[in-house]
């Protein structure tokens, strides 16, 4: 911790706590008297509809409700430093030490080169004296374990159920505690589908390779249970659609698997090949072809021109059939 001025100030404002400094001042005064009432929360917080409703408590001081609203405020945007701040100057005035200690920790955390580090340092300093024993460093042991099952359960490829990593995050975003490293938890757990799921779309893709239906299905089902629980980052949406697509092809599902690859397939060739193989199965031959008659000679291999042949064949027209095999069977530079 940074060395503090002898003189700490006087405690005077919430808003930014506001201290007056005074280098003749003996001591900072007792947080349980300050020589003035606290101000409005600081700015710079995140776009949310509840910050209206916690300020408003903060400026008709109902600090306990100002908490309170600051705290369901950093469950959503736990890496937010404003949040913490606004909430550690709530729970002092609400004479709650322990959660204003905790949220100064995780503002200097998540800013250590903040402007306002220093008189950050000092409120947390007049805090702490309220406090016998101070909160550990870092989450409470049950968070602490909480964490770990997450990170293992993804490790596993076990996402959805109760025995799954959103499970345990979502036990930790229920609990009383409220830190960056449940942002961390959560970010885990998309990085864990998302890479889970270009893992078995690859294999569904290698001819040397075959995708796990039961493993598809996991991805399809984690997804699905992530985006119950909260709002979908935009660049996981196109891989929770990917796995959902997939899994309905492996299920035999043809329709649903057209459906969802409807509105990722163009300009992925790969993705189109699987929507191909969706409308082939569910005997929709002249959509099919027209879909992988349109790729183009780059992206094309055998596979594609195999495709072609048989949905040709399916129509009747064998010459046609014909000339894509003839085309498969002649060199590529893509598919030995």
């Amino acid at each position: 911790m940074r060395r503090l001025s002898a003189a700490l100030v006087a405690m005077l404002a919430l808003p930014t706590l506001a201290y007056a400094q005074d280098d003749d001042a003996p001591e900072p005064p007792s947080v349980e008297a300050p020589v003035a009432a606290p101000a409005t929360p600081a700015a710079e917080l995140p776009d949310d509809p509840q910050v209206a409703e916690a300020r408003e408590a903060y400026n008709a001081q109902r600090y306990g409700d100002a908490a309170a609203a600051f705290t369901a405020i950093a469950r959503r945007h736990p890496k937010s430093p404003a949040v913490y701040r606004a909430l550690a100057r709530a729970a002092t005035w609400a004479d709650q030490p322990a959660a204003a200690v905790r949220a100064y920790r995780h503002y200097l955390a998540l800013t250590p080169r903040a402007a306002d580090a220093d008189k950050i340092e000092a409120e947390l300093a007049l805090v702490m004296r309220k406090l016998d024993k101070p909160p550990a460093e870092g989450p409470p042991a049950e968070v602490t374990a909480g964490l770990t099952a997450v990170r293992e359960r993804v490790k596993a490829g076990r996402y959805a159920g109760v025995e799954g990593a959103l499970a345990a995050l979502a036990t930790l975003e229920k609990g009383k505690y409220v830190g960056p490293e449940l942002a961390d938890a959560r970010a885990a757990v998309d990085e864990g589908l998302a890479r889970g799921t270009t893992e078995a779309f690859e294999a569904w893709w290698s001819p040397a390779k075959k995708a796990d239906p039961a493993r598809v299905k996991g991805l399809a089902d984690g997804w699905k249970a992530r985006a119950e629980a909260g709002t979908l980052p935009f660049a996981a949406q196109r891989a929770a659609t990917t796995a959902q697509g997939l899994d309905h092809l492996l299920a035999g599902r043809h329709q649903k698997a057209i459906d969802t690859f409807a509105p990722i397939a163009p300009g992925e060739p790969r993705l189109r090949y699987a929507q191909a193989i969706a409308l082939a199965r569910a005997e929709r031959f002249t959509e099919a072809e027209q879909l992988l008659a349109a790729m183009p000679p780059e992206v094309t291999d055998r596979r594609v021109v195999t495709l072609l042949g048989l949905v040709r064949r399916a129509q009747g027209r064998i010459d046609h059939a014909l000339e894509a095999w003839q085309a498969a069977l002649e060199p590529s530079e893509q598919q030995p």
